[in-house]
């Protein structure tokens, strides 16, 4: 969807905890001036809820995020601007054909559930079907973009999912972006 300087991205669900986004190659040349993921999360018990981007934790870069609260519903926006660059920066380098399509998964765990194995982000194949880095075009690299969430009550950790935390909606994201 497209709403002037503003496109949105809904995202699918793929899994119990995975969501995949869709990039173009005309969504990953614009000149974005805001990335934002929205999630709405049930929240029956009205947990503290912090949210993590190991990519940015690696880096000493805060996770920067903002929530809004109403009854037991929640909605928590992270902004991925930072990342988002990686990926234009990424596909650029990749010397992408007109045609491509990049998939962006992420990855929702609870801060008590982590995976052995990490979730990662990257440019997955094209439109026609071709793997990256099977002579299409170089390989690019994958980057980390689990998305941990951590909840709490009065400061003492409490699992999200026994807590009630759970996904009430597929998460979008917003791409704020300058005509040119």
């Amino acid at each position: 969807r497209n709403c002037r300087s503003v496109k949105g991205i809904q995202g699918r669900l793929r899994g119990g905890t995975g969501v995949e986004l869709v990039f173009t190659k005309e969504m990953l040349s614009l000149s974005v001036s805001r990335v934002e993921l929205h999630l709405q999360l049930s929240n029956p018990h009205r947990l503290d809820v912090l949210p993590i981007i190991p990519f940015m934790a690696k880096r000493n870069f805060p996770t920067r995020y903002s929530l809004t609260s109403v009854g037991d519903a929640l909605e928590l926006r992270v902004d991925l601007l930072f990342l988002f660059h990686q990926l234009q920066e990424a596909a650029g380098s990749a010397g992408q054909g007109s045609s491509s399509v990049n998939r962006w998964q992420v990855r929702l765990f609870s801060k008590e559930d982590l995976p052995d194995e990490k979730p990662s982000f990257g440019v997955l194949q094209d439109i026609g079907g071709d793997m990256w880095g099977d002579g299409v075009v170089p390989t690019l690299p994958a980057l980390d973009l689990g998305l941990i969430l951590g909840c709490s009550r009065a400061g003492a950790g409490i699992p999200c999912e026994r807590g009630g935390v759970h996904l009430s909606h597929t998460p979008f994201m917003a791409l704020h972006f300058r005509r040119s």
